[in-house]
């Protein structure tokens, strides 16, 4: 448990939709039993509607966005405003839920003010990523009058964590814009309190097979393990969090055998997504998937990769596991790589050239990366 005495600011931005203020609660509660330091919470969409109200606008859930843009604006230069006297006066890590830019009616909004921004002095903000077509789900369940398209909703994703980057250069080298994910269940809720309470813990990127394995049980669960010995080490960007790409796939099959729409999941309840819009989207999900995990290598100070067995004894294929590697290789990061030892197959010089430290089990990378002083 982390017993430093902090006085400190985390910005959550993201999408409507990505459904992180719950998540937020979440991660503070988590990061409370790490550390002794207060956690404090700020919503300022919850201010902004307190702010409106005392000024006698009368808001029906999900439509402050039909507000003129001049109130809207007031409202949220005095919600932040209110944030950054309360972080002042008060000790503690301040994580702060907030939005960049909201896209309305067609429309991409700004949602936020530099200078502002400059004085709340973040250290972090924390681009909150979800699966497109289920941020696509809850916005028109929530907002049955507005129609947003899928492509309208993963655009306006890749607005948003340029958003964050900008406004990270924005606040001073001292900030830092890093890709988040909640994932299933918001099962990594630990992962993001970890790097609240320490922003400079270790930032490990793990790379693996996903494609050529989905048939394979057991190379599947071996990979499991592999991800949640890392996950239990250090903070993780883990790709396959993001796992949006399954549902284009789905659409696939669905037209093929005459079917217009895929039923899937959405906060335990059935939404009909359309597969033709799916299908459609399918080249720019690959783009933002190549973009958003070529990001998070970057934000990441090891790359830890998997060369798992198959069921036929031989290594794993990945071409978009060894592009990863050049791609850290470029960077200069430094590469593990965990080549399974009951393969049949040696490493090639594809790995032992590289400046890589390749080794044959979970048990020898976690003793490297202590050797290396990523593990304590």
């Amino acid at each position: 448990m982390s017993t430093r005495a902090a006085k400190r600011v985390v910005l959550f931005s993201g999408q409507v939709g990505a459904n992180s203020t719950g998540f937020v609660r979440k991660v503070a509660d988590e990061a409370r039993k790490r550390t002794s330091d207060p956690i404090h919470v700020h919503s300022i969409g919850s201010r902004m509607n307190r702010i409106l109200a005392e000024l006698g606008h009368e808001i029906e859930p999900g439509t402050i966005l039909n507000l003129d843009n001049d109130i809207l604006e007031l409202a949220r230069h005095s919600a932040l405003a209110e944030v950054i006297r309360e972080v002042e006066e008060t000790p503690g890590i301040h994580l702060v839920k907030t939005y960049l830019s909201f896209y309305w009616n067609g429309v991409l909004r700004s949602a936020h003010s530099l200078g502002q921004l400059r004085e709340l002095a973040p250290e972090l903000i924390l681009d909150v990523i979800e699966n497109g077509p289920l941020v696509q789900a809850r916005i028109m369940r929530s907002h049955p009058k507005v129609k947003q398209t899928l492509r309208e909703t993963l655009e306006w994703r890749a607005d948003s964590s340029i958003l964050a980057q900008v406004a990270a250069s924005s606040v001073g080298s001292r900030c830092k814009s890093i890709v988040v994910t909640r994932g299933h269940n918001d099962r990594r809720v630990p992962n993001i309190a970890r790097i609240i309470v320490d922003p400079n813990c270790k930032r490990c990127y793990p790379s693996f097979p996903m494609s050529w394995v989905q048939d394979m049980p057991d190379t599947l669960k071996e990979i499991d393990g592999f991800r949640d010995f890392l996950f239990e080490h250090m903070y993780v960007s883990d790709p396959a969090d993001v796992d949006e790409r399954k549902y284009a796939e789905q659409a696939i099959a669905a037209l093929a055998a005459g079917n217009d729409s895929i039923t899937i999941d959405v906060d335990g309840r059935p939404y009909e997504a359309d597969a033709q819009e799916l299908v459609d989207c399918l080249q720019m999900i690959d783009d933002q998937i190549k973009a958003r995990d070529k990001a998070k290598v970057k934000q990441s100070h090891i790359i830890v990769a998997l060369v798992p067995r198959t069921k036929q004894g031989m290594p794993a294929p990945s071409t978009g596991r060894d592009q990863e590697l050049l791609y850290a290789e470029m960077l200069g990061k430094r590469v593990y790589v965990v080549y399974d030892e009951n393969n049949e197959k040696a490493p090639g010089p594809f790995y032992t050239a590289q400046p890589y430290d390749v080794l044959p089990t979970l048990a020898a990378v976690k003793d490297a990366l202590k050797r290396d002083g990523y593990l304590k």
